[in-house]
């Protein structure tokens, strides 16, 4: 069903290539270029989906993880390590994510700026609202 709605337009994709996974166990996720000057990458995306292909010698572009843009935002503002990188055309701003957290279920839930909000979602069983294992 993705699938169909991706190719009929009705949602849109940005697809981003990690060839250091392999290697790092860990994905970068780029919020700015041109030394924090330009948000670039997570940061300004409008698609409706984000896919992550693991690349590299223990992937070889097999793996492709497909995650909504806010989920993923959660989850780097949980769990992002800040790095910066050259490359092509200056530096730029990533946050390192480890590959076990880009499917994790455990984390608290915050705006993209780092302000904590309440989960209002249905708890797990067994697990009241606004916690987390510890």
């Amino acid at each position: 069903m993705l699938f169909n709605r991706i190719l009929t337009g009705e949602e849109t994709i940005e697809v981003k290539r990690d060839f250091k996974v392999s290697e790092t166990g860990a994905c970068a996720i780029e919020l700015a270029h041109n030394h924090g000057r330009k948000k670039t990458g997570l940061t300004t995306t409008e698609a409706d989906w984000w896919a992550i292909v693991f690349d590299g010698p223990e992937f070889e572009g097999e793996v492709i993880i497909f995650i909504k843009p806010e989920r993923l935002r959660r989850i780097v503002d949980s769990f992002g390590r800040s790095h910066w990188m050259s490359g092509r055309g200056g530096r730029s701003n990533f946050k390192i994510v480890d590959m076990q957290d880009l499917l994790s279920m455990d984390f608290e839930l915050k705006t993209f700026t780092g302000k904590k909000r309440k989960y209002e979602d249905s708890p797990k069983p067994g697990r009241s609202p606004n916690t987390r294992r510890s």
